[in-house]
């Protein structure tokens, strides 16, 4: 996974290109390794992409948080409150407030996906997120991992989650990671992303995962992965999470239902 980052041409336009990728910056024995140094263009929708058909005009200035999805009436994608929905492995969903003022970018061929503002700032914020079925994940280890780059941004910020439908609106949070408190901002070339969490409580519905922009700029992600992780590989902090999250679910478990 944390090899140098290998972006397709059709990604950017060739006077892009040209400008964007760098000289590898270390010897490399992989002659295909294209390391990229500078920071990313502007977002910019991929052609014929029919969640941009979605008319935005009814975002407005609302702090209610919208999301892009069909509407099982007319077939058409239409935007809508969030009610955050369960969907399968792979789907990204369109979230945030004030879209109308955010592009999005989903390739199906593995390219680097984006959100950006149409200005130079927005008041709101837009999210590309997976939200999937927790339950063959229960009593497992998750991580989350992605590349990301980011253009003049206000801030980024990226989640690993699992919650449950206790409430209708949005899930009661039970495992948690992300970089809530510590944003990237500003212009930054690829770097690494890594976050998990578990052991997944055995109470859990949902995982969502993904990243938000708040306000302006362009951020463009690559290779995002979840995945399940082997507990005897867990390191410094990530060997702390595991056993605080264990010992939790005992607290909560004395029964021996989790399975632990």
């Amino acid at each position: 996974m944390y090899r140098a980052i290998l972006l397709a041409v059709s990604l950017l336009a060739p006077h892009i290109c040209s400008a964007q990728v760098a000289n590898p910056a270390r010897e490399t024995a992989d002659p295909t390794e294209v390391v990229i140094k500078a920071y990313p263009p502007h977002c910019h929708p991929a052609p014929g992409d029919p969640q941009d058909t979605a008319d935005l005009s009814t975002a407005g200035g609302s702090a209610e948080q919208q999301i892009i999805r069909i509407d099982p009436v007319s077939g058409k994608y239409v935007l809508t409150q969030d009610d955050y929905p369960t969907t399968a492995p792979g789907v990204w969903q369109r979230d945030g407030t004030r879209l109308r003022e955010f592009v999005f970018r989903v390739p199906k061929d593995g390219n680097p996906l984006c959100i950006g503002t149409r200005g130079p700032h927005s008041l709101g914020l837009a999210q590309l997120r997976q939200a999937i079925d927790a339950h063959p994940y229960r009593r497992k280890i998750l991580r989350f991992t992605a590349w990301i780059a980011t253009r003049k941004v206000h801030a980024v910020k990226l989640w690993l989650v699992a919650g449950t439908n206790e409430r209708p609106k949005f899930f009661n949070i039970v495992a948690s990671s992300g970089n809530w408190k510590d944003p990237v901002v500003g212009s930054k070339a690829w770097f690494p992303v890594s976050l998990t969490i578990g052991l997944l409580p055995c109470n859990a519905d949902q995982i969502s995962f993904g990243v938000t922009l708040d306000g302006g700029g362009d951020v463009w992600m690559y290779q995002p992965n979840l995945e399940t992780v082997d507990p005897r590989s867990l390191k410094g902090d990530d060997r702390k999470q595991r056993d605080k999250a264990a010992a939790t679910l005992r607290d909560h478990d004395p029964a021996g239902g989790c399975g632990l």
